[in-house]
């Protein structure tokens, strides 16, 4: 009896330190599939997982199994808001269960947290972890991805992957880095770059000084 009592505190212990978070779903229509766990949201179509994540787009389909919703596929004109920024693009799958998720041709990316003001574009994908903040890019057909922080550095490359915990880029691929603020330029084909310090280091790198 009293391991019983005791699992039931336990139980009830944990459900208080680690409380479900509550996903929120609308859409102008809403199809709910027999026998399936599947949803489809379409028109003004909207999902919210507590304070990790918003998604706003034309049409959604959402998969689960046993009754709970998993995996959100979101085509059309898709806004995502998640806790340091927003981006835009035109698809996104993200698995609720891991927090993570990738977008595709992504047209634009902001990301704000402690007015670091971070705009990325030219993205053909973007994988996003929620848990951990990190953002990883790879350019357009057309175009490099271009990253602009505080209208003082300006950088194109052909990758990127950013920590937001520990504010770095790490670039790869025909790097053009233009540090106004330092008045220097860095080329090169790899490169782990320091938001908070201005610090560097990388590979096959040529550094350009303004005097």
């Amino acid at each position: 009896m009293k391991r019983l009592i005791l699992l039931i505190l336990l139980i009830l212990s944990a459900l208080l330190l680690f409380p479900a978070t509550k996903i929120s779903i609308y859409g102008d229509y809403n199809r709910k599939y027999p026998n399936e766990d599947l949803l489809t949201l379409d028109g003004n179509a909207f999902i919210k997982k507590g304070n990790e994540i918003e998604i706003y787009t034309d049409h959604a389909t959402i998969t689960g199994n046993n009754g709970d919703y998993h995996t959100v596929d979101a085509s059309g004109n898709t806004f995502v808001v998640f806790e340091s920024g927003s981006a835009t693009s035109n698809y996104l799958n993200y698995d609720l269960d891991t927090s993570k998720g990738t977008l595709n041709h992504v047209s634009k990316v902001l990301l704000n947290k402690n007015g670091n003001n971070i705009k990325m574009s030219n993205i053909s994908t973007l994988d996003i972890d929620s848990n951990d903040k990190i953002y990883i890019g790879t350019r357009s057909q057309d175009q490099q991805v271009y990253i602009e922080y505080k209208d003082d550095l300006n950088i194109n490359s052909d990758y990127f992957e950013y920590y937001e915990n520990e504010q770095k880029l790490y670039l790869k691929g025909n790097i053009y880095l233009n540090d106004l603020k330092n008045n220097r330029i860095i080329m090169g084909d790899e490169l782990n770059y320091f938001l908070d310090d201005d610090s560097f280091n990388g590979k096959q790198i040529t550094v350009q000084i303004n005097l």
